[in-house]
């Protein structure tokens, strides 16, 4: 699920879970959202509290083609 409306932290950053409460159920539409949000030849970040599941995102994306990154504190 894309969540534009509730961004108010960066200009064109795009909230999309990797796993969803409750229970930390993985994001069924994970892989076709991030397709949508990220055009073909851009790069993504990740970023989570932790870096658990930004890690986990990000590993995902690339193996979907997509040059990603982990924002580490």
């Amino acid at each position: 699920m894309l969540d534009n409306a509730a961004n108010d932290a960066q200009p064109g950053a795009v909230r999309l879970a990797w796993k969803q409460w409750p229970g930390m159920q993985m994001n069924a539409g994970f892989d076709e959202s991030l397709r949508e949000a990220v055009p073909p030849g851009r790069k993504a970040v990740f970023l989570c509290r932790s870096g658990v599941r930004s890690i986990a995102a990000a590993k995902r994306a690339t193996e979907l083609g997509i040059e990603a990154y982990n924002i580490l504190e």
